[in-house]
């Protein structure tokens, strides 16, 4: 089957297509309904799907979401082929992804930020610390969190997608060495020299943090060579909060954009804890609701004008990439 042939109401194996949500050069995504649940479709395109690295890759991250049952990493339903085409369902989440809300709202509270980054740092703990059946270490590192990887839900809280360029102990194909899979504005300096660990998914969620707590975007450049020297060697500024916020939250965030891996939270359960305390010590307290609220403001905002002078997030649109590093020491003036 050709995907150009999935229109509304069309059937694959026991789905029936509701409509596109999106494509790109792997494949696309439809919103599809088996029985009484909606889920989203990942299909690849055809001739992605006769590449057989992509087919694997495709496959291993089903394998890796398969294995992962957190509250705040959307579920992986079912996977396989149908009518020769690979397939991911994954749990259809009615809510927006983090880059689109705070396009509509430009600034969102603090307490909101802080709930935010814990659930997805939980989240990215859970993956690290993941074993498989028989209770080997999986050694998930997501290396792609970023706004268009977190969902917040309309009934509240937080959702994870997308382990689609993960690593993990179970890959058959591990990434080319020199060949970045990512976008550049949210990975770690580690990853430019093809390194990835648990702390890389750790610096890139404080890139998130910092984000949100500012309303500004961190390492946007205009080309991929100044977000290189960006994330490489600029001073990283600081929060600008002001008071107790500033004295709470900057050690935090501090840590967690260390450019040396060694010198950053070891663990993605320790930012969690040092932001619930900050969030009591400060008595920044957010639960489902108020990211409930956060999402129906979003949606009352939707077809507003947003206003150019009141933040730098009209643009969160992140480029996926895939670059092939030259065999020269790019990232030389990184830290080991």
């Amino acid at each position: 089957m050709h995907l150009a042939q999935l229109r509304p109401n069309a059937s694959i194996g026991p789905y029936q297509i509701e409509r596109l949500l999106a494509k790109g050069g792997m494949g696309q995504l439809y919103l599809a309904r088996h029985g009484d649940e909606r889920v989203v479709l990942k299909l690849l395109r055809d001739q992605v799907a006769e590449d057989d690295e992509f087919r694997s890759m495709f496959l291993h991250e089903a394998r890796i979401g398969a294995l992962l049952d957190h509250p705040s990493i959307a579920r992986i339903v079912d996977a396989g082929e149908l009518d020769d085409v690979p397939y991911i369902a994954v749990e259809y989440i009615d809510g927006p992804p983090l880059n689109e809300l705070m396009s509509r709202l430009g600034m969102i509270g603090k307490g909101e930020a802080i709930a935010i980054v814990v659930r997805v740092a939980e989240a990215i703990f859970y993956a690290h610390e993941a074993t498989d059946e028989e209770g080997r270490p999986l050694q998930v590192v997501h290396r792609d969190v970023t706004p268009q990887n977190i969902l917040v839900p309309r009934s509240g809280g937080v959702k994870l997608i997308d382990f689609g360029v993960a690593r993990s102990t179970t890959q058959e194909h591990r990434t080319s060495t020199g060949v970045l899979k990512g976008k550049l504005a949210y990975m770690a300096p580690e990853q430019f020299r093809g390194e990835t660990s648990n702390r890389s998914d750790i610096f890139s969620l404080g890139v998130v943090l910092w984000e949100l707590l500012t309303g500004r975007r961190l390492f946007k450049r205009r080309t991929e060579a100044e977000v290189f020297s960006a994330v490489l060697i600029e001073p990283i500024p600081a929060l600008g909060l002001g008071g107790e916020l500033d004295e709470a939250l900057q050690p935090i965030v501090d840590r967690t954009l260390e450019r040396d891996p060694r010198r950053r939270y070891q663990t993605a359960g320790e930012l969690a804890r040092d932001l619930r305390s900050a969030a009591r010590e400060l008595a920044l307290g957010c639960g489902p609701a108020e990211l409930a609220a956060l999402v129906r403001t979003a949606d009352e905002r939707a077809d507003e004008r947003p206003d150019p002078n009141a933040t730098e997030l009209s643009d969160w649109t992140e480029i996926s990439v895939e670059i092939e590093l030259p065999d020269s020491d790019l990232t030389g003036a990184a830290t080991p």
